[in-house]
């Protein structure tokens, strides 16, 4: 049933990219994502031996240019299956994390159908959006901690936060997990397997980092990471800060001052941080709830957020 309820999904999402070059091609309203028309842009820029930041808010890791260069020499869509590939992965991942965790294979595969056949993921995937390689490697280091295998945990998680600088909010989580009940003589904080898993993502991320601030320099470190650490967007109005940014937003000076914008963060870091102390043994529950949490105190947020806190706080509740 698993293997049949996986195919299934993939041939959704092959279909759902051969119905979006259709759509692209007699529709004025276009299927595909905004965004991949700028990966492809800066995907032809690296083909050429060129920086990927050239194109205009290209505001991402050259990797994710690097990935598409065959959408220059095999087919515009290449991307695209390639995303919808990782998001298939995701829903394989699911039905592994959750027979790790002991629920029954029935359950576990509908759990991956839940993911396979979510219209609302098949189609950010199919139109394509890149954060199902965030998923698949997010999910990956989970896998590989329930299975105690740190190394390659923790050169996923380097690499991942290199892609999207958010999941080094589930470090707290994922350090505190590998305490003594992961591995027998761990009692210490600073155990082998924190200070490996601490090194070898660290180093990985840095290498990253270093290689393409070689290549591209400060463009690099620009639209990469400081952009998103300084970005201001009135417009996001589910963001429960978003009226204080409104007000401000035809200021040209940086809203607020230091400790201001330390204060606005404090709730979002300190509820971060309680969840991982006390839920980071039940891993993927932590994960989940730190991702609501991160989603209902961000400054830059697309969804509801009254909604996701509704949420968080009746999961607690039901613990």
């Amino acid at each position: 049933m698993a293997f049949k309820v996986f195919a299934a999904g993939a041939l959704l999402r092959i279909a759902l990219i051969i119905y979006g070059e259709w759509h692209d091609e007699h529709m004025p309203v276009k299927y595909t994502d905004i965004d991949y028309s700028v990966f492809s842009d800066a995907a032809r820029y690296v083909g050429e031996g060129r920086s990927p930041y050239t194109r205009d808010t290209y505001r991402y890791t050259p990797l994710i240019a690097f990935f598409l260069v065959p959408n220059c020499f095999i087919h515009p869509a290449w991307g695209k299956f390639l995303f919808s590939a990782g998001d298939v992965i995701v829903g394989w991942l699911i039905q592994r994390i959750c027979r790790r965790r002991a629920i029954p294979p029935d359950t576990a595969t509908w759990c991956m159908a839940a993911w396979l056949f979510n219209p609302y993921t098949a189609t950010v995937a199919t139109r394509g959006n890149c954060e199902a390689l965030v998923g698949i490697m997010m999910l990956a280091v989970v896998n590989f901690l329930m299975a105690r295998r740190v190394v390659p945990a923790a050169f996923l998680f380097g690499l991942v936060v290199h892609i999207r600088l958010y999941p080094i909010i589930y470090t707290p989580s994922l350090l505190l997990f590998m305490d003594h009940h992961f591995r027998r003589g761990s009692a210490a904080f600073l155990n082998r397997d924190r200070v490996a898993f601490a090194i070898i993502s660290g180093i990985t991320f840095m290498a990253l980092g270093v290689a393409f601030f070689q290549l591209y320099g400060w463009d690099f470190l620009q639209e990469t990471y400081l952009y998103h650490l300084s970005r201001r967007d009135p417009r996001h109005n589910f963001s429960i800060h978003f009226y204080r940014l409104y007000l401000d937003f035809e200021d040209s000076t940086e809203v607020g001052s230091g400790l201001e914008k330390f204060m606005l963060a404090l709730p979002q870091l300190g509820t971060l941080l309680a969840v991982a102390f006390h839920y980071a043994r039940d891993l993927p529950f932590s994960l989940f709830i730190q991702t609501l949490i991160f989603v209902t105190f961000n400054k830059v947020s697309g969804m509801l957020s009254l909604a996701s806190a509704t949420c968080v706080v009746q999961l607690l509740l039901n613990r």
